[in-house]
């Protein structure tokens, strides 16, 4: 019995091969560069609509890639003005929200705006010349794109795991 016994405990005194993980840390304030994937207009966005986007670059630590380009991105419509009469132009603004690593939702910071052109010069020269018929010239709505570029930064740090280089 106490040989059955030896062979489990020589198993255990071996030496196992060790590789240790280090803890490492992208601080918040980097920055991420992005480009919207979809995209949002003045005319038919509401406040709350999602806007999608993309890492366009890898973000590296040391050399070592923490946030690989392609990973998605999220921005929510914080305001939106319709274009209106009198030359009025539309606005739409977005605040970046969050990328999305494996599973895991990091915050980031940062914002994305348009203005629609202004119709005031047509409206005062409409006013002059017409008078009344002013009210009839708008200004134009706003518009973000497909791949605009948009930039954000960490709005928290961010750990992780790096594998050590093992000697060959």
């Amino acid at each position: 019995m106490s040989r059955g016994f030896a062979f489990p405990l020589v198993l255990f005194l071996l030496p196992l091969p060790v590789v240790a993980q280090a803890l490492r840390v992208l601080p918040a304030g980097t920055g991420i560069p992005l480009r919207t994937v979809t995209a949002l207009d003045s005319k038919a966005s509401n406040i709350g609509d999602r806007l999608a986007l993309a890492v366009t670059e890898d973000v590296l630590l040391d050399g070592r890639v923490v946030i690989p380009a392609g990973s998605a991105a999220a921005g929510e419509v914080a305001r939106i003005v319709r274009k209106g009469a009198f030359g009025k132009s539309g606005k739409i603004e977005v605040r970046l929200l969050y990328l999305t690593l494996g599973e895991q939702r990091v915050r980031i910071a940062g914002a994305v705006d348009d203005r629609g052109r202004s119709g005031t010069a047509a409206t005062i020269g409409t006013t002059i010349a017409v008078g009344l018929l002013s009210f009839a010239i708008t200004g134009t709505t706003a518009r973000i794109a497909p791949d605009t570029p948009v930039a954000a930064t960490l709005a928290q740090d961010l750990p992780f795991l790096v594998e050590p280089d093992v000697p060959r």
